[in-house]
């Protein structure tokens, strides 16, 4: 390990749930793993660490920051209200993805919120896209950055980006999903996913019955886009950390895990496993027997990824790499899915001409990172090969 990279490990074995022999960073490492923390969503989880071993003006930072998003939460939860309403009376059934309803894997205040992402019916789309219009809502870009759902509406703002990542003022997008997941680009098929919808249910949220998956559908959901953020080299470290703290507190609920079996597919248990031993890796939680299984039965090639790259994904926040395109090689069973994603991942993607700039940027960094794809690809291979 570099220093970075130690620096990192040391972070994240603050945070773990087995702090045997646990020493936390230097103090000279914290103004960078403090800004690491803000882009990863995961400073508030700091609360959660033991005190001494974090000096007080970090301390006193997390408690601004959680301050600062408690009032945004306050701003996500009124904006929910208000849209609730509106498509109820406009009879659009909807599903709150992520967020409040995912109570059961961490504390809301803990949870860094920018958007609302609300699962409906595809032929529900024009009738919620013309209430969000009715409270002053509009699309934020001609056309979605997103396989997952259409452009994010969004009511008129004047305010601009300060850095501050939990800056209450911030506007909240709203996100329509007419499909829990796509596998268009990544092309990992979850056909289990179509019965999210007939079993939805409702969670209870300040008094307040919530529109949700079912709960083991709120677990799948959970590491489906995890796993999504990993796999295009996006990690998102706090939602692996949330999925941990369920799989710790749930080790002896056994009616859950005996749910999760049986509702669940061995499509839609795998690649949960994944982000199970993700979270196994970064946060040393402790395992159901269930989830335990699962990730045993993980394919070879899987498994052998794991032994030489698990950290990749954290690491690659702060020295990009491309170490999870072998993992995503490893998910697919298709040469021609094979292909396609290896094309898409290691290839910059055609921009318009009317951003050159961009264009040089992506290009600078996918020449950057080819190289060493390939040679953590080479090693990826020789050890499946050798072992």
């Amino acid at each position: 390990m570099n220093r970075v990279e130690e620096d990192l490990a040391s972070l994240f074995r603050l945070l773990s749930f087995s702090r045997q022999g646990c020493g936390g960073p230097t103090d000279s490492a914290w103004p960078a793993l403090l800004r690491f923390c803000d882009r990863a969503q995961m400073t508030l989880l700091l609360e959660n660490s033991p005190a001494f071993r974090i000096p007080e003006w970090v301390r006193r930072e997390v408690e601004a920051r959680a301050a600062r998003n408690a009032l945004r939460n306050e701003r996500l939860w009124r904006a929910y209200e208000e849209i609730s309403q509106q498509f109820r009376a406009a009879g659009i059934d909807f599903v709150v993805l992520k967020g409040f309803t995912h109570l059961a894997f961490g504390e809301w205040r803990q949870r860094v919120q920018y958007d609302l992402d609300l699962l409906i019916e595809p032929d529900s789309t024009s009738r919620a896209l013309e209430a969000l219009r009715k409270l002053g809502y509009a699309p934020h870009r001609e056309r979605s950055l997103s396989d997952q759902h259409a452009a994010p509406m969004v009511r008129p703002f004047s305010w601009t980006w300060r850095g501050d990542y939990f800056d209450p003022d911030m506007p909240v997008p709203v996100d329509l999903h007419t499909q829990a997941w796509s596998d268009s680009s990544d092309r990992i098929r979850l056909d289990g996913a179509q019965a999210f919808w007939p079993r939805r249910s409702e969670v209870w949220f300040r008094r307040t019955l919530v529109p949700a998956l079912h709960r083991c559908d709120r677990l799948a959901f959970a590491a489906m886009h995890a796993m999504r953020h990993i796999l295009r080299n996006d990690a998102r470290p706090a939602h692996i950390y949330e999925i941990a703290a369920f799989l710790h507190k749930s080790v002896r609920n056994e009616a859950f895990w005996s749910e999760w079996a049986e509702l669940h597919d061995e499509a839609l248990r795998s690649i949960q496993a994944v982000a199970f031993r993700f979270a196994a890796e970064w946060f040393r939680c402790e395992l159901p027997p269930c989830a335990a299984e699962a990730v045993a039965r993980l394919p070879r090639p899987v498994r052998t990824w794991f032994a030489e790259f698990a950290w990749s994904p954290v690491a690659g926040l702060m020295q990009p790499n491309k170490d999870a395109v072998w993992l995503h090689m490893a998910l697919l069973s298709s040469l021609r899915d094979r292909i396609g994603v290896l094309r898409r991942r290691l290839m910059p993607s055609p921009l318009p001409l009317r951003a050159p700039g961009r264009l040089v940027d992506r290009a600078a960094y996918h020449a950057s990172t080819i190289a060493p794809a390939l040679a953590s690809g080479f090693r990826w291979w020789k050890r499946l090969t050798v072992s």
